[in-house]
């Protein structure tokens, strides 16, 4: 069995962090969290290494307070939206009242990660949330149907010219 041996890509996203100005507590060689200010919301970001199982794991978490809907109608947004995503997941954790973007990324050492990489599924992990955090907003908070919301999301021009 292989481990990847590469270059560190927690030292990559450490970088990414202070040059964002973002508040991060690197955990570990393997592991860091960060707090990310984005459009609607501080978003928690933890990435961490697993060179055993050859896989950078970067998890986008946000607080959600379903009052005024079931955990089911949660869930069933999350479901639409997971159509529209090719990469990563959306999951809800209801005990904690919390929306995770999962992603991983696959290394090895044929191909060597590298700064433009880890920028992107930083950013895609910001967008997809930002992105749908009106959706989940409208369900929870507006009695939305979740195909509806999601739709209006998947409408909405995003990002800058």
């Amino acid at each position: 069995m292989r481990h990847y041996d590469g270059p560190n890509p927690i030292d990559i996203v450490e970088e990414l962090a202070a040059n964002n100005s973002w508040d991060f507590d690197r955990l570990n060689d393997d592991q860091i969290v960060m707090n990310v200010e984005a459009l609607w919301r501080n978003y928690s970001i933890t990435l961490a290494l697993s060179s055993r199982e050859e896989i950078l794991k970067l998890a986008c978490s946000f607080e959600i307070a379903p009052l005024k809907t079931t955990s089911q109608k949660i869930y069933e947004t999350l479901n639409f939206i997971n159509d529209f995503i090719w990469t990563g997941t959306f999951t809800y954790t209801a005990s904690k009242n919390l929306i995770i973007y999962r992603y991983g990324l696959v290394l090895n050492d044929d191909a060597e990660v590298n700064d433009s990489q880890i920028d992107q599924i930083l950013c895609d992990a910001i967008n997809y949330c930002d992105g749908f955090y009106p959706s989940l907003q409208k369900v929870v908070w507006g009695g939305e149907k979740p195909s509806n919301a999601v739709g209006i999301a998947m409408m909405m021009p995003q990002g800058e010219a």
